[in-house]
């Protein structure tokens, strides 16, 4: 199972089949010379820890620059979501990397993102 889920991250345009959901889902390609930050966060609401983690990649699929941390005290699954943007948007930033793009499971991310609703 697990050398299965390795060899799709390998494999960028394979569809993936997620999970719990019965879903597909295919990784798809930033314009040439743009490169994407995928993230993700996960989070218990039994305990209120989570984490978070993010991948970077090029028009080619390659990996540029990943990560992953754990948070002891989130609010809400939501947050856990945010910390993993963030943190894949400071890496590209700390890396001189100006033309990303952002793909997110979490459509609250996107929108406080691209909004004016969680601007402070």
């Amino acid at each position: 199972m697990v050398a299965a889920r390795a060899d799709n991250l390998n494999k960028p345009e394979r569809p993936l089949l997620l999970p719990d959901s019965g879903q597909t889902r295919s990784w798809s390609r930033p314009r040439l010379g743009v490169l994407k930050i995928n993230s993700d966060g996960a989070f218990s609401s039994m305990t209120g820890a989570g984490g978070w983690g993010y991948v970077i990649r090029d028009d080619q699929g390659a990996v540029k620059k990943a990560g992953a941390g754990s948070e002891p005290f989130l609010q809400h699954a939501f947050h856990a979501e945010l910390l993993g943007c963030l943190e894949g948007l400071k890496m590209a930033a700390q890396l001189g990397m100006a033309h990303v793009v952002v793909e997110t499971d979490a459509q609250m991310v996107m929108g406080a993102i691209e909004g004016e609703d969680y601007r402070l």
